[in-house]
This record gives C-alpha cells, sequence and structure tokens, in this order.
C-alpha cells in the first residue's frame, strides 16, 4: 500500500488533486484485473500490463502511464517493450465497486457504456440459479468468476453480446445464463457462435424447450424434402420427442459448432435424410448433408 501511496503522491503533479479518488480506484481496479487468468493483461500472457492516464487540458492532451505491476510512473526509458495498455480518461471514465444481489461487481471504463453494461448485466444477474463469486468489468469485457480463480468471460458491446466460456463446462453456463437466454436473446441483436450453442443446449433441459426451440430456429430454415419429410408424418411432436430422447443423451461439452442428425427411413427406395444445425455468429443455419452425423434415428 506504501508504493500505491506513492505512486498517487506522484501523480499529483500532472493532474488535478480533485482526480485523487478517481485515480486510486483505477489502479485498484485494474490491479484486480491483472490477476484474471483469461484477461489479456494478465503477465502470463507475456506482456507488463500498463494502465495510461489521460486528460485534456484545453487542447492539450496529457499522459501519464504506470506499470501496475510495479506501481511507478513510466516515461520512454523504462517503458517494458512488451506491454498491453489501458487508456484511463480521467473526464470521461469511471472506476468503483457495489454489490447487487449479493454479488461484488467492480468496473472501469466509460462512464455511459458502464451504466449501460451494468443495467443489463443486472437484468442477467436476476436469473442465474448459479450466483456469481464477483464480477469485474473492464471497459467491454465482463468477467464472471464462477468458481474459486475460474472465470467466464463475456462481451456487451451496445447491441452486441459475445460469449467466451473458456473451461466451464455447460452445467455451470445453464446455471448461470440459462433463464436468462430469452432476455439476452431479445435484447441484443448480434451474437456470437458460442451462444447459439448454449441455447440449442439449454433446450435439451426439457422437451418442451426443444420443440420450441426447434420450431423457432430450425423448422424454418428447413429444405423442401425436409420440411416435406416432417409434414409426411402424422405427428411430427413424435419426431420432435425422439430427437430429443437421442440428444439429452449426449455429453454436451462434446458438442462441436454443428450438431447434425441422419434420418435412415424404412420406407423402401428412399435414401437418409440429413438436418444439420449449425451455430454461427449470424444465427442458427441449417444444412442437409451431415459428414460425420452426431446421431441417426430410423423411422
Amino acid at each position: 500500500m506504501v508504493r500505491e501511496d506513492m505512486l498517487v503522491k506522484d501523480l499529483r503533479y500532472h493532474f488535478p488533486q480533485e482526480y485523487e479518488e478517481k485515480i486510486r480506484s483505477a489502479i485498484k481496479i485494474f490491479k484486480d484485473i491483472i490477476k484474471v487468468p483469461i484477461s489479456p493483461f494478465n503477465p502470463s500472457k507475456g506482456y507488463h500490463p500498463v494502465l495510461i492516464f489521460r486528460k485534456y487540458f484545453g487542447t492539450v492532451k496529457k499522459e501519464v502511464p504506470i506499470s501496475i505491476l510495479e506501481l511507478k510512473t513510466l516515461n520512454k526509458y523504462n517503458m517494458p517493450p512488451w506491454k498491453r495498455t489501458i487508456v484511463f480518461d480521467l473526464d470521461s471514465d469511471t472506476a468503483g465497486s457495489y454489490t447487487f444481489n449479493d454479488v461484488h461487481i467492480m468496473y472501469i471504463g466509460n462512464s455511459r457504456s458502464i451504466e449501460d453494461t451494468t443495467k443489463k448485466l443486472q437484468e442477467i444477474l436476476k436469473l442465474a440459479r448459479k450466483t456469481p463469486l464477483r464480477v469485474m468489468i473492464c471497459y467491454e469485457s465482463i468477467y464472471i468468476e464462477y468458481e474459486n480463480n475460474k472465470f467466464i468471460k463475456i462481451e456487451i458491446k451496445g447491441g452486441e453480446f459475445i460469449i467466451e466460456p473458456g473451461a466451464a463446462e455447460y452445467g455451470v453456463l445453464i446455471r448461470m445464463f440459462g433463464r436468462a437466454l430469452p432476455y439476452i436473446e431479445s435484447t441484443f441483436r448480434s451474437k456470437n457462435k458460442e451462444f447459439y450453442k448454449l441455447l440449442f443446449v439449454y433446450s435439451l433441459e426439457s422437451r418442451l424447450d426443444f420443440e420450441s426451440f426447434f420450431i423457432r430456429y430450425v423448422y424454418p430454415k428447413l429444405n423442401p424434402e425436409q420440411k416435406e419429410f416432417l409434414e409426411e408424418m402424422h405427428d411430427y411432436r413424435n419426431f420432435i420427442t425422439l430427437l430429443y430422447d437421442n440428444l439429452k443423451r449426449l455429453n454436451k461439452n462434446t458438442f462441436q459448432d454443428e450438431v447434425s442428425v441422419r434420418i435412415n427411413r424404412r420406407a423402401p427406395h428412399t435414401r437418409p435424410l440429413d438436418i444439420v444445425i449449425k451455430f454461427t455468429g449470424s444465427g442458427i443455419q441449417v444444412e442437409r448433408e451431415a459428414s460425420n452425423p452426431t446421431v441417426t434415428i430410423y423411422v
């Protein structure tokens, strides 16, 4: 703490005293951010984490870089050659912490963006069946600690939502995000393929959820042959139930970027019919040829 106090004292020579608390908060939060294993600022990534304080005095820009590891100001002579930097604007950025639903939330970033991000994050946390240990927001990146020193990363950039599960298994992800997925789906106009994969896995929680998923995301994108097959069945729900029973038994953690179904029809002179569900950054796509079927069913 002595080194941190000395660093803040040094920064008083560069910035007005009214920014001292904001500077202290930014240093404190960034010190925690660099300890997150999946953070790009973690020293284990091979880069020195550098925090740059910036302020405009009229049209004059003042920037002072500091080393978070060594808690000292940097200049062109002692600047680490391999570094990753964050620029903290003393005029428009903010840093601090608060508690929501017994979850400790720390944040550093643009004031307006942080306000929007925390509102959306709180809606997600309200629906979580598994309460995170803590949450750290670093501009658009959000690190959610679900077990001791184990994190999930999400990014919220306006209308874009990105989830990076890391080593988290789907059981953890479902408890954390499952009930919030409809909110995320309706709130954000753009999601990544990991989100859609998680949405698919969540649908396997119950047969009714899977039917809703199939009717909304898969059925409208079937080609004429695939649709004709379903329409020829006396009750397509029987097929959905059969498909659900086969998929729910699989190890969800082995799912890749697609789940494919091969349907072997018992009627004579009929070839197998494939339905391929692909998870992409632009949504769920449906294709007709499976190179390596995830499941094979007989009807």
